[in-house]
C-alpha cells in the first residue's frame, strides 16, 4: 500500500486538473485569436503538403499539437486541447521534479 498511495493522491489530482483545462473548451470564448492558430496552420500544412524532411520534421517537434489538429481541424477545440493537454502532463513533470529530491 505504501509503494502505491503517491498514485492515489496523484490521480485525483491530474483528472482534476484535466478537467479544470478542457471544461468548455470548444467554445469560442475567448475569441478565437489569431497568433493561436499561426502555429498550429503551418504544422498542419507541414503534414499536408509535401516538403523537405527537415522542415516537416521540425514542425512536428515544434508544433507536436499538429496531428490533433489535422485531426480536429482548425477549430477551437482542435487548437486548445493539446494546450490542454500539455498543461495536464506538466503535473505529473513537476510532481516527479519534485520527488526526486
Amino acid at each position: 500500500m505504501k509503494k502505491h498511495w503517491p498514485w492515489l493522491i496523484l490521480t485525483p489530482i491530474i483528472l482534476f486538473s484535466l478537467f479544470i483545462r478542457t471544461y468548455r473548451l470548444n467554445l469560442d470564448l475567448p475569441t478565437f485569436y489569431g497568433d493561436e492558430t499561426g502555429g498550429h496552420y503551418q504544422a498542419l500544412q507541414t503534414l499536408v503538403t509535401p516538403t523537405d524532411p527537415v522542415h516537416k520534421a521540425y514542425y512536428l517537434l515544434q508544433n507536436g499539437t499538429a496531428t490533433l489538429t489535422w485531426v480536429f481541424g482548425l477549430t477551437p477545440l482542435g487548437v486548445r486541447l493539446p494546450t490542454a493537454i500539455y498543461g495536464t502532463v506538466i503535473v505529473l513533470v513537476i510532481y516527479f521534479f519534485i520527488a526526486s529530491f
